[in-house]
């Protein structure tokens, strides 16, 4: 056999072994990404709704700092704080995929957002009125340093908010520009509120123990 069909054999050898080995790669990347979101709201999407899903998921991403898509419609940041999108044709965004405890005891209704029986409870806020829209969602407390929500893609965005934990209050602020921050209102624990009285204005809050 000559060096140049030698060379020939060893080229389509190649070709072929990659030929063999993309869709292995991509099955094995499909099973570990927001593609193999088998949730039942995931998977009763059509593939017009799953493309507008991911364009929103992808904006979200682009806005934020650090964030990682975790689901089909949720983001997750290294803090513990994770955006829930809603899903097509709704309002609201469904319950957070990890939330898998409940309250042992009849508790009000907390719009999605979690409410384990065990500490750490969460806040959460919603860009929307009436905890519609996108919802950011934490669970830590914040005292020693405020957050700011222009991490999370979330500056001046929020319409509503819950906060679900117990002693501790959460603290909303607005930056007019001059350096002079102004408190814009408190959340005190467990509670919540369907309108904000300062509408898209709030840009970094704290999480005081009580």
């Amino acid at each position: 056999m000559t060096h140049s069909r030698v060379r020939r054999l060893v080229v389509r050898t190649a070709g072929a072994l990659v030929l063999l080995a993309a869709p292995l790669g991509a099955q094995a990347a499909s099973a570990h990404s927001p593609a193999g979101d088998r949730r039942a709201i995931i998977t009763a999407l059509g593939e017009g709704d799953r493309d507008a899903l991911q364009q929103a998921v992808d904006a979200q991403l682009a806005a934020s700092k650090g964030g990682k898509q975790t689901a089909a419609n949720e983001i997750s940041y290294p803090d513990g704080a994770v955006v829930v999108l809603p899903l097509p044709g709704q309002t609201q965004a469904p319950p957070w995929s990890g939330d898998r405890t409940r309250r042992s005891v009849r508790g009000p209704d907390w719009k999605h957002c979690p409410a384990p029986a065990t500490e750490p409870s969460y806040y959460c806020f919603y860009s929307e009125k009436s905890w519609g829209g996108r919802r950011i969602q934490f669970n830590l407390f914040h005292e020693e340093a405020a957050v700011y929500f222009a991490d999370y893609g979330f500056r001046d965005q929020t319409s509503s908010w819950v906060n679900t934990a117990r002693g501790l209050e959460v603290i909303v602020d607005n930056d007019p520009g001059d350096g002079q921050w102004q408190m814009l209102w408190k959340e005190p624990p467990e509670s919540l509120s369907g309108s904000v009285g300062h509408d898209d204005m709030a840009d970094r809050f704290w999480a005081v123990r009580q």
